[in-house]
């Protein structure tokens, strides 16, 4: 797969909403700032307010929610999802990732409006935005410059002691091998033994590096990657809950329940009635350049 693949930037727009609560979690990081709108944002450890131009930062599959938008107007979002394997072109680059999961521990996800880290961190982005959309030669190279850039800002304002890289090239490529793999194979009947076979590794190494370099297990990426692709068949089809279950790789539509709330918050019929707009707009999440994505 191409490195941008591994790299979204969009902007959405989330209604305005009271006690909403909906966790949802991806298997990207997440730089968001907040153009506009003011409210609440909630994790696992905990409640923060969110004022116009703050900064929220978010590890791999870590919960979250916007729960209270105040006013009537829409809140409007400036969002950069990056999967880890962005940085993985340049192994020494790896270690940055760091930053954002040490934040996470402290549960100190919010950078706020006034902070001084705040305004060089905000520059990047609206840079990295335009060079996204702009797509002219070499934006590639001013991305990733971008990305990198934001976290090792963000592991000076901590005066971090950031550790060597640990995994060498040559497992890195095996993990990477093996998550193409998954990518490729998700909505089949696949196992961890499988996956650990392509990267030609022990299925207990293999799942301890892949956590160690991902945030998660294997099993929730291809939980992840299934649920994406079954989020994207309830927009754009009139298949049945039980056939998109099956198409995206889940036996039963019992487990498929399950696992795509845990995701997203929602239930598959619930998912397929707010994004076709026949529920409730409070809970319909926002709409989204970049479309399946959860504010």
């Amino acid at each position: 797969m191409a490195e941008n693949e591994f790299l979204h930037i969009f902007r959405s727009h989330a209604a305005a909403r009271n006690g909403f609560f909906r966790n949802h979690r991806h298997s990207a990081f997440e730089i968001s700032l907040i153009l506009s709108g003011e409210g609440k944002y909630r994790t696992d450890n905990r409640i923060f307010d969110i004022e116009s131009g703050d900064i929220f930062l978010y590890h791999t599959n870590e919960p979250h929610c916007i729960t209270d938008i105040y006013g009537t107007q829409e809140m409007e979002i400036l969002n950069i999802h990056f999967e880890p394997r962005y940085l993985w072109t340049f192994s020494e680059d790896m270690k940055y990732l760091q930053t954002i999961f040490r934040r996470s521990t402290r549960a100190d996800n919010r950078i706020p409006s006034g902070d001084p880290l705040n305004s060089e961190v905000c520059t990047l982005m609206l840079d990295a935005q335009r060079e996204y959309e702009r797509r002219d030669a070499g934006y590639e190279r001013l991305l990733h410059g971008d990305i990198l850039k934001i976290l090792i800002l963000l592991a000076r304002n901590e005066n971090a002691v950031i550790p060597e890289g640990s995994t060498d090239s040559e497992t890195l490529s095996k993990i990477n091998g093996s998550m193409d793999y998954i990518c490729e194979h998700f909505s089949e009947p696949i196992t961890l033994r499988d996956i650990a076979a392509t990267a030609g590794l022990c299925r207990t190494y293999y799942c301890s590096v892949f956590k160690e370099l991902n945030g998660m297990t294997p099993w929730d990426y291809v939980s992840i990657k299934r649920i994406e692709h079954a989020m994207h068949l309830l927009r754009e089809s009139d298949s049945t809950i039980l056939n998109i279950a099956l198409q995206s790789g889940f036996n039963n539509t019992a487990n498929f329940n399950r696992i795509f709330k845990n995701v997203t918050g929602l239930t598959p019929r619930d998912y397929r009635r707010t994004k076709r707009g026949d529920g409730d707009p409070a809970s319909a999440g926002g709409t989204h350049r970049r479309k399946g994505v959860l504010p």
